[in-house]
């Protein structure tokens, strides 16, 4: 099976950082798509461990997006990318977003960040063995 990758949807050209620096760190690839269409294409040749979302990404409502993103990669860790202002403007559950950082990206923030999904995938992961081995 081929590693996880991370997906950047939306834009990310303004960032002053490498994206894929942060993701290489636990041995996963990157690839930035611009939509949704865009995303349900990669989904099905890919093992997408995680989601970042542009929140300006233009189409749909975050709420709408959110859940569409939700109902295609049902095991896909969701980090919605805004400005930092907004951020304390939304529940996060409410949202079904497992974590949100601020644009523009720090480096820092989103290794912490992928992080914290890589902690998840390795604990799902050893629990799916042990239930194989049961």
């Amino acid at each position: 099976m081929a590693a996880p990758i991370v997906i950047f949807v939306g834009d990310f050209s303004g960032e002053r950082i490498a994206l894929g620096d942060a993701a290489s760190r636990f041995g996963w690839g990157v690839q930035r798509v611009a939509d949704l269409d865009s995303l349900q294409r990669v989904s099905s040749e890919a093992d997408i461990t995680a989601v970042f979302v542009d929140q300006r990404t233009p189409g749909t409502s975050d709420a709408i997006r959110l859940r569409r993103i939700r109902a295609l990669l049902p095991n896909a860790r969701i980090t919605l990318c805004c400005p930092i202002q907004w951020i304390f403007d939304f529940d996060p559950d409410e949202l079904g977003v497992f974590h949100a950082i601020a644009r523009p990206l720090k480096i820092e923030e989103l290794t912490t960040s992928i992080g914290f999904v890589w902690e998840a995938w390795l604990r799902e992961n050893a629990r799916s063995r042990a239930v194989a081995a049961a």
